[in-house]
């Protein structure tokens, strides 16, 4: 089953996106990261790393931790 991203918290839009850089582009050099963003204010959740093993950062790891709310988890359904 498939999460789906819960609204932006700050201006309610509901189009958030799951970016992904797996160009060397992260923080670690040669790393891979992933994140959600809102298409509307741009206000970016928690980034995910991996160094070693790309299969280590996903887009449902990047929705959870956006669905997250001021610590409390949400399921997003």
């Amino acid at each position: 089953m498939e999460i789906t991203p819960l609204p932006c918290p700050f201006c309610g839009h509901e189009k958030i996106r799951v970016l992904e850089s797996t160009q060397g582009e992260a923080r670690f050099e040669g790393g891979d990261y992933v994140y959600s963003w809102c298409h509307m204010c741009r206000s970016r959740g928690p980034l995910a790393y991996s160094v070693d093993d790309p299969c280590d950062v996903s887009h449902e790891w990047a929705v959870r931790r956006w669905n997250e709310r001021g610590g409390v988890k949400q399921d997003g359904k």
